[in-house]
């Protein structure tokens, strides 16, 4: 059976260097801005349940077809992929709500409908899994590696690289292997978890909002709509 590794972690601390070196002899799938041609694809960053909402809906069908991507090699039973993107997405929203960038009431609300979305329509491939955490040793190494960039500014800040750290030492699995500023070696299969169990973990405790709310928040007709962008995106890139 395949088992899939995601490097999570803040910003610019060294997961997509770290996959590039581990390419041979493993399938590696990259972020989603990599993916989808650039974090400019994305939909704004969201300010309410409506706009969390469509942006998990948006990273949930796009992971669906990005795990779909290591089928292509059958021949190989190691997976790493640049982060497990509905995970990060409701760290994201977290952040986003610690620097009051969404109100109390509208990311209680958006929180349930995310889990929901996650619950109803992530498609885990048949495969156990595992987490490897990336975190900075200081605001110096993280001051030097922001020539990058990045379309979303708050996570250029040290106090937002801290607050990712805390929320995965919080949320995955106690043993989860941890490098510092990207640097050595971990092992891959240190865990075993089933889709149950990421799932879980994707949604931050969270008790998924029942199929009649999702509905309302995100209707039928905007689900398809972000379904035919996310598949342009994706055709696009792959041409190229």
């Amino acid at each position: 059976m395949t088992h899939i590794t995601f490097l999570e972690g803040p910003a610019f601390v060294g997961k997509t260097t770290f996959l590039k070196k581990h390419a041979k002899g493993n399938v590696c799938l990259p972020e989603a801005s990599e993916y989808l041609g650039g974090d400019a694809t994305f939909p704004a960053a969201p300010v309410d349940a409506i706009s969390m909402a469509y942006c998990m809906y948006f990273f949930v069908y796009m992971e669906n077809l990005r795990l779909s991507g290591y089928r292509c090699h059958s021949n190989v039973d190691a997976c790493l992929a640049d982060r497990f993107t509905p995970l990060s997405s409701m760290i994201f929203f977290r952040l986003r709500h610690h620097l009051g960038f969404i109100a109390d009431p509208e990311y209680e609300l958006g929180m349930t409908v995310t889990a929901g979305i996650i619950s109803r329509w992530l498609r885990l491939p048949l495969a156990t899994y595992s987490f490897v955490r990336f975190r900075f040793s200081s605001p110096e190494v993280l001051a030097v590696r922001l020539a990058r960039g990045t379309r979303n500014t708050e996570l250029s800040k040290w106090e937002s690289a801290a607050f990712y750290d805390q929320q995965y030492r919080q949320t995955l699995p106690s043993g989860t292997p941890v490098l510092v500023d990207g640097s050595g070696e971990a092992n891959i299969f240190e865990q075993a978890l089933s889709s149950d169990e990421l799932i879980k973990i994707a949604c931050l405790g969270a008790a998924p909002a029942n199929h009649e709310d999702i509905d309302k928040i995100l209707p039928p007709c905007v689900r398809k709509e972000i379904e035919t962008r996310v598949h342009i995106l994706v055709n696009q890139e792959t041409q190229q």
